[in-house]
């Protein structure tokens, strides 16, 4: 869990760790959660002081004055390509230029960072993924009345995020869409056992410097 806090891809996407980060507006995490883990457990009779005076030896974490609060010092910030982007059916035929009527198309509600036509084998699928440059744009697609078409016929539209759980669920792959789009893009993978290691492993040298001196 230490490791979680103290690196941005790896607090993106544990999503235990993430909802705890934002809990707090100031991105406190009780300490008493930490030594909740089952891997923490062996602690326990050393008390919250103590292992929040383990969590003070990270120069990336602090904690607050009572000791019973830890956050990063460095606030994180996620990859929200995901959220920001759409996807959009109905499109029928590839016609010459249709790109940049996509562009055109879908600028009229937010700037639009990226258009990519979805295909098959080198032919157009009718459906695209839209990346727009903020999430509010994504929000005034979604939401606008009348509903987005194409050539007057009524799109189907949907968040990328939801299109991709539906394909999850159709495929039969465990987990979720944004979890696997998100760690695929970065490279990194992220689980529970790993946080509650890397917490232990900050109490386990608490321990040894303990020992050293005695």
């Amino acid at each position: 869990m230490l490791g979680a806090m103290q690196q941005d891809q790896n607090l993106q996407h544990d999503r235990y760790m993430w909802a705890q980060y934002n809990a707090s507006p100031e991105h406190w995490v009780p300490i008493a959660t930490i030594a909740s883990f089952p891997r923490m457990l062996q602690y326990e009779q050393h008390g919250l002081s103590w292992i929040a005076d383990a969590l003070r030896q990270s120069k990336q974490l602090e904690v607050d004055a009572n000791g019973t609060h830890v956050r990063r010092i460095k606030e994180a910030r996620r990859d929200d390509k995901l959220d920001r982007s759409i996807y959009a059916k109905g499109f029928g035929t590839e016609v010459k230029g249709m790109l940049e009527e996509l562009r055109a198309f879908f600028n009229a509600y937010g700037k639009v960072n990226k258009v990519q036509m979805r295909r098959r084998a080198g032919s157009f699928k009718g459906s695209v993924f839209v990346e727009f440059a903020d999430i509010r744009s994504v929000e005034t697609f979604l939401n606008a009345d009348p509903k987005p078409s194409w050539n007057g016929h009524e799109l189907l539209i949907m968040t990328k995020d939801a299109y991709c759980n539906m394909k999850v669920q159709q495929l039969g792959i465990k987990g979720s869409a944004g979890t696997i789009v998100r760690t695929a893009n970065s490279g990194t993978s992220m689980t529970q056992d790993i946080n509650q290691s890397d917490a232990a492993a900050a109490a386990d040298a608490k321990v040894n410097m303990e020992q050293g001196e005695s």
